[in-house]
């Protein structure tokens, strides 16, 4: 091969990318622009499969056993749900806008294993918070209703407080800051730990 040709391969070379990028590029466009999708449909998503096995040792007497499941939002959908549930009774249920699985029976002996597999597809959404936005007192009643103490997030607990005040949270302060000062004691703080038993606010 003669220089000239060899320096004509390595410029095609170099091009290829940059073609492939501005072919993808157009055909997203053409798609949003005249065939009407949605910048959601032409930008990647990202797919996982769950897989959630329980198993339990019966011994005659009743037995409950309740799993939260994920659900549609605007970030992610979910499809491909399968239950497998032995001799056990099963159904799902809302609670607060959660869904749940529920196995129950009235009495079992020996071991028993149950199953929840589900696809779960993400897409990436950005919020943008406006700095400035101040952090108000009064929480709207559309939502006032899901941040309401329970057995399972007892905001109320002296011990939540003053996790609170130590982290210097208030009112006073812009929303993002507290939010920003939430999302980073979690993210330092919090580890994964072996642990067996119903988590909550306070174990956590």
């Amino acid at each position: 091969m003669s220089v000239t040709l060899r320096r004509h391969s390595r410029l095609l070379a170099g091009l290829l990318p940059a073609i492939l990028v501005l072919t993808a590029s157009a055909v997203a466009f053409y798609k949003i622009r005249y065939l009407g999708y949605t910048l959601d449909a032409v930008v990647q998503s990202e797919s996982y499969y769950l897989e959630t096995v329980l198993e339990f040792d019966g011994h005659g007497s009743p037995v409950e056993i309740t799993l939260a499941l994920p659900r549609n939002l605007p970030n992610q959908t979910v499809s491909d749900e399968a239950f497998g549930s032995a001799d056990l009774r099963f159904g799902t249920f809302r609670r607060k806008g959660n869904r749940f699985a529920r196995w129950r029976t009235d009495g079992v002996t020996g071991h028993r294993q149950l199953e929840y597999t589900a696809t779960v597809v993400t897409r990436n959404i950005r919020y943008v918070i406006d700095s400035t936005l101040p952090t108000r007192e009064e929480v709207p009643p559309a939502v006032a209703g899901a941040l309401l103490p329970d057995e399972y997030t007892q905001s109320d607990d002296p011990l939540i407080a003053a996790l609170a005040d130590s982290l210097g949270l208030s009112p006073d302060r812009p929303i993002l800051a507290n939010i920003r000062t939430i999302f980073d004691y979690v993210l330092d703080s919090l580890k994964y730990v072996d642990y067996s038993g119903t988590t909550d606010a306070l174990t956590a």
